[in-house]
């Protein structure tokens, strides 16, 4: 699995370590974290599962993340724009959809950016939408199952029935994780900037929306 943050990983890695530990301890299931790259050799040699969001929300997300005084890319982009009166304080309320807005705009590109450097889409197998995770993970480990091994399908079979099967004990979508302090929790954006942000110009096209990785995830899963 390749952690992309913002994207509910953490929520997924979480179910992982609670219910397949064995499978982790010897190298049959490995995590790639955030700063990792997946790499050609790895789309070869493994089954590669990697988590998307749409743009628009994985930017409210990131910036509400930031308001909150967490996250090593907030941290980056304040050190970027400290010179700038205006940018210097788009953290300041989570109730501006201005801020948002600037915020936004000044960070086009950044969705994009994660998968071209650390997972570029035609290495990943399956992929599991924030918006469903549920769904799509259990959808994702059953293909991988399928596929694997006899041997490895049946340890996955007995570690998903000694977590309950399906989505494990609990559910995975629209909950919150996080460690250590690491941007990896999923929010839910306040409705003041949901509302805003058609106000803002920042809408659609704007921010990647249906292009990029994510329109082509989509199209791939």
């Amino acid at each position: 699995f390749k952690h992309v943050a913002k994207t509910g990983g953490q929520a997924v890695i979480s179910k992982l370590k609670a219910e397949y530990a064995p499978l982790l301890a010897d190298g049959t299931l490995v995590i790639k974290t955030e700063q990792e790259s997946v790499t050609l050799a790895d789309m070869r040699e493994s089954y590669i599962i990697s988590s998307v969001r749409n743009p628009c929300s994985m930017y409210v997300s990131l910036w509400a993340w930031g308001v909150m005084g967490h996250g090593r890319y907030n941290r980056l982009f304040k050190e970027a724009h400290q010179q700038d009166p205006a940018m210097a304080h788009v953290f300041h309320s989570a109730s501006n959809a201005s801020a948002f807005g600037a915020f936004a705009r000044a960070s086009l590109g950044e969705f994009s950016r994660r998968y071209r450097d650390f997972v570029p889409v035609e290495t990943v197998d399956c992929w599991v939408h924030t918006e469903q995770l549920d769904a799509d993970l259990e959808g994702c480990l059953g293909r991988f199952q399928a596929q694997a091994p006899p041997a490895t399908a049946e340890r996955m079979r007995a570690a998903s029935a000694r977590g309950g099967g399906g989505g494990g004990a609990r559910s995975l979508s629209g909950g919150s994780s996080s460690q250590g302090g690491n941007d990896t929790t999923v929010h839910t954006a306040p409705e003041a900037i949901l509302g805003g942000i058609h106000s803002s110009g920042v809408h659609g096209g704007g921010i990647e929306s249906g292009t990029g990785a994510y329109g082509t995830a989509l199209s791939r899963s």
